[in-house]
């Protein structure tokens, strides 16, 4: 689900492709999430955008896809929900998401837990980070991943995941959101160069689609067994 025009599947799109997943993109500002039967799909990535949980008033259709995430993880559909879309799934799964809790702009280090089959292997990396809201990790998950800023970057619970940081990324997208007005003057009032910004994500972005291969193939697999 595209949260923001903008802000869509990115380098993951052509992955779950090569991995024989049809991707079907659903624009959900214009989309009646309300009426969809999650049981059509064999899996739900919920993308980011620039709204928080909280602006729900203003974008109500965060209420349905906060409706649609809960009733895709109960019907045991494989749900990735990445920034916004981790938070909507953090709510869903009855979580706190705070506004403001944890402002991260950049690429910084976020700290694996464990080896997992979706995000790979434990350690620490770079990732991207654009986001000031954070989420309580639900009754039952796993937390994944930390860092510094933001102790909880990632969870699992059960075949639902949810990331704080931009696996999808590439370098053309960071571009069109760090370079577009509205982001660099973001960008610069955080105190963060956006052409630095880019330049780090270049250097970066044969480790970034590394971990996007990783993660299109762990989470083909989770769709593939959830099928059978």
């Amino acid at each position: 689900m595209v949260n923001q025009s903008d802000a869509h599947l990115g380098r993951l799109r052509p992955l779950l492709g090569e991995l024989g997943l049809e991707v079907v993109e659903l624009q959900a500002p214009d989309g009646d999430l309300g009426s969809l039967d999650v049981e059509r799909f064999s899996g739900v990535i919920s993308l980011g955008g620039g709204m928080g949980l909280h602006d729900r008033d203003s974008h109500p259709f965060l209420d349905d896809e906060i409706s649609l995430l809960g009733s895709a993880h109960a019907a045991g559909v494989p749900v990735l929900g990445i920034c916004l879309g981790g938070q909507l799934l953090a709510s869903a799964l009855g979580a706190s998401v705070t506004p403001g809790g944890c402002s991260e702009i950049g690429w910084l280090d976020v700290e694996l837990f464990v080896d997992d089959e979706v995000l790979g292997v434990a350690g620490a990396r770079k990732q991207l980070q654009w986001h000031y809201d954070c989420f309580d990790l639900p009754s039952g998950a796993e937390r994944l991943a930390g860092s510094a800023q933001c102790p909880i970057q990632a969870f699992r619970l059960g075949r639902s995941y949810g990331l704080q940081f931009h696996p999808e990324t590439s370098v053309e997208l960071l571009g069109r959101w760090a370079f577009s007005e509205e982001g660099s003057a973001e960008l610069l009032g955080q105190g963060v160069d956006p052409d630095a910004l880019v330049k780090q994500g270049r250097a970066l972005d044969a480790d970034c689609e590394v971990q996007a291969r990783r993660i299109a193939t762990g989470f083909a697999g989770l769709v593939r067994r959830a099928a059978t």
